[in-house]
């Protein structure tokens, strides 16, 4: 984990360290940002198995209560280059993080065939929201239903 700061707008990323190919992701999401915010980018499989299956995060967790009433879910980032611009780019959108909007409107976003981005104001918090969701996936999974 490492710590980023904006000085005068800039990235600042400490020497030595080994940042993640998604840097370009978690700058879009925490740029803009006047308190502490949490990015975490994880590859969850439940996740990943049930966008690929076709279902639609949004609608499936509707039917459970331990995750709506916590956890904002937005829309699924599309299929899209891994360490790409695009990505990154997509993701903020899907999260509802603009210039004008830096805390944006949702908690977490699948990625299609990659994996899930949460934001929160810790990484604990940002983790929860990712432990909701793929166990969700993982029930909706193991059910049988189809999307």
């Amino acid at each position: 984990m490492i710590k980023i700061k904006f000085v005068d707008g800039q990235m600042q990323v400490p020497p030595g360290t080994n940042p993640s190919g998604e840097l370009h992701m978690h700058y879009l999401l925490t740029r803009g940002m006047n308190r502490t915010r949490a990015v975490v980018h994880v590859h969850s499989t439940h996740v990943v198995a049930a966008i690929y299956r076709g279902f639609d995060l949004q609608k499936i967790c509707k039917d459970f209560p331990e995750i709506y009433r916590y956890t904002r879910i937005g829309p699924t980032v599309p299929a899209l280059p891994a360490v790409s611009l695009e990505l990154g780019a997509a993701t903020a959108l899907a999260l509802g993080v603009t210039e004008t909007n830096p805390g944006g409107d949702f908690d977490i976003v699948g990625q299609a065939n990659h994996g899930v981005c949460s934001m929160a104001q810790d990484p604990w918090s940002a983790y929860e929201h990712i432990e909701r969701l793929n166990h969700i996936c993982e029930i909706v999974l193991a059910s049988g239903v189809s999307p």
